[in-house]
């Protein structure tokens, strides 16, 4: 839509004389975020700024442009083509910029360095404070940045650069990022602790195909894969509620709303008592890997992939914890 047409006002056009200055990088990664997660509410939970903050640095940004980027509705955010546009050149622009600071301080001689590690829910499963550990002592001199990233984003915060190395739950990889496969995790049924099915030892898939399915908000073809779709019986599955994260997810089953399906180190890393987790007997283990760039490796993202390789590699987690049958 150009400006001015279907009487929308046109915006100022930037001025001949503008130029780009610090205050610009901040508008445009808050741009950057709501044009990814199309969400004002996500971005805002991303970047750790309230939403008037960041509804502000967006029309700061459409008025310094002149164009609209972002089209808000009461249900949805939808990009212009300006936006789109300046969602592809902007978040390169700004991986290109972190890279450029980090390669900056490398050549200073700045001693150490750092590493961001990007995470969603799970991380490393149970293994996770042993790979930290073990980096921590190991490379005492870099520091660990840990990121937490958005279900749906695990794959596009490595290929636009967000973080350095990713733990990943899934196959599908783009050809451009490089992949260290670690363990394999089993995946259980995660349900409120009246549920009828919840004094059960183990579960098939069969048994919970009827049921209402909490999934994480993330591409459909993930989604499938993860909750065994499609079964071999046929049967369709039940998708009754998505959820922006693992605490909201969880809250969803406490509080009877359905069923999840997740990994088994989740009866650690989220213990409730009006939560059992019970294992799925017929769907197989899922692959935990660690990802990155190769044209964007630090000497510090290959050490931490050396080391997550020396802790992890090949150990299967096979069996749910015994605490999730009677958290406390």
């Amino acid at each position: 839509m150009v400006p001015g047409e279907d009487n929308t006002p046109a915006l100022n056009p930037v001025p001949a004389h503008a130029t780009v200055g610090g205050d610009d990088v901040k508008v445009l990664r808050c741009f950057v975020a709501v044009a990814e997660e199309l969400s004002f509410t996500r971005a805002a939970r991303r970047l750790g700024l309230s939403q008037p903050q960041l509804s502000r640095a967006v029309a700061k940004l459409e008025a310094q442009l002149g164009v609209e980027l972002l089209r808000r509705t009461t249900r949805e955010v939808v990009l212009t083509e300006a936006g789109a546009l300046l969602l592809n050149e902007g978040a390169a622009a700004l991986a290109a910029l972190e890279r450029a600071y980090r390669r900056a301080q490398h050549r200073a001689g700045t001693p150490g360095g750092h590493v961001r590690v990007g995470w969603s829910s799970g991380a490393a499963g149970m293994r996770t404070s042993e790979l930290l550990r073990a980096f921590s002592s190991r490379h005492p001199e870099i520091t660990l940045e840990l990121c937490h990233i958005q279900w749906a984003d695990q794959v596009s915060a490595i290929t636009d650069g967000r973080v350095d190395v990713q733990f990943l739950r899934f196959l599908s990889i783009p050809p451009l990022v490089g992949v260290e496969p670690l363990f394999y995790e089993q995946r259980v049924a995660a349900m409120a602790s009246d549920h009828p099915l919840a004094g059960r030892e183990s579960l098939m898939l069969a048994d919970i195909r009827l049921e209402p399915l909490i999934t994480a908000v993330a591409p459909r073809s993930w989604i499938d894969r993860w909750y065994g779709s499609p079964r071999p019986d046929g049967g369709a599955l039940r998708y009754e509620t998505a959820a922006d994260t693992a605490e909201e997810m969880f809250e969803l089953i406490a509080a009877g709303r359905g069923i999840a399906i997740v990994g088994a180190s989740a009866a650690f890393s989220f213990a409730r008592t009006d939560i059992v987790f019970v294992p799925i007997a017929d769907i197989e283990p899922i692959l935990v890997s660690v990802a990155w760039r190769p044209d964007l490796e630090t000497t510090e993202s290959r050490k931490f992939i050396a080391v997550a390789r020396s802790v992890l590699l090949d150990r299967t987690l096979d069996q749910v914890p015994s605490r999730s049958r009677s958290p406390v």
